[in-house]
């Protein structure tokens, strides 16, 4: 499961590496966690889990799949991984020479956006209409794809359709 998790880091990084918002998205978010320290990577990594989690579970419900036990295995076991291995760069680099938290910074940056990556795709699932989600569903194709096990090219529609019913539900 460590495995899974890391492999979907390293896809979700490259995914944000890929479009102009997710440079956006990694350039502010690593300026906060730097300017702010340890305390706010630590919350920032903690919100982040919990609020994918929230929206998991609301986009779950909402295609009429929710299986709580499978989200809380995998929100558990995220959040054991992630905050071992947040604390485990803090640690090491509390032990270099002077006052650095650039590596930390960075860790938390990426764990970070990989979460907003996968709540915004959520987000979209729950309701395609909010207009600043809208804006970035080109970019978030792929990870909606995924969470919907659907090919790329089949997003929208599957969307637009759930747009057009959303008001009625």
């Amino acid at each position: 499961m460590i495995a899974k998790l890391l492999t979907a880091i390293g896809h979700k990084l490259l995914y944000l590496l890929q479009s102009i918002w997710g440079k956006i998205l990694l350039a502010c978010t690593w300026i906060v966690e730097f300017v702010c320290g340890y305390e706010l990577a630590i919350w920032s990594v903690v919100v982040a889990i919990t609020l994918d989690l929230i929206w998991g579970v609301w986009a779950s419900i909402v295609r009429g799949k929710f299986a709580k036990s499978e989200l809380l295995r995998e929100t558990i076991t995220k959040m054991t991984a992630y905050m071992s291995g947040l604390l485990m760069f803090i640690l090491a680099e509390k032990n270099l020479p002077g006052d650095s938290f650039f590596i930390v910074s960075i860790i938390a940056t990426v764990m970070v956006c990989t979460e907003l990556l996968s709540m915004s795709a959520n987000i979209l699932i729950v309701n395609p209409k909010i207009v600043f989600f809208k804006l970035l569903r080109p970019a978030l194709k792929g990870e909606i794809a995924n969470k919907l096990h659907v090919p790329e090219d089949k997003v929208d529609e599957i969307l637009d359709n759930r747009d057009s019913n959303h008001g009625t539900e």
